[in-house]
């Protein structure tokens, strides 16, 4: 009942199909991690793109009301001194 030697001995084929293997496993690890970090880096990138749009869109219509009171002031003004005018004439 001696042991094999053969048992230990590690078959160079195999170790070479391993270590392809192994490569093989890292390389897709690294391609699914690289494929999430740019779908995730999109949808931030188009999270912010909608909100800085939305500010933009915001500060626009505060900057148009803002021009629409100024307007209506000087109609107002503009108006009572047209009033004044016909009264004193």
């Amino acid at each position: 009942m001696d042991p094999d030697p053969m048992q230990y001995v590690e078959d160079p084929d195999k170790k070479e199909n391993t270590d392809k293997a192994d490569a093989a496993k890292a390389k897709s690890r690294l391609n699914t991690l690289v494929a999430i970090s740019v779908a995730l880096l999109a949808t931030f990138m188009g999270i912010c793109k909608v909100k800085d749009d939305n500010i933009v869109q915001a500060m626009q219509q505060a900057q148009a009301n803002k021009i629409d009171k100024e307007n209506a002031a000087s109609r107002s003004r503009a108006g009572g001194q047209d009033i004044q005018r016909t009264k004193l004439s």
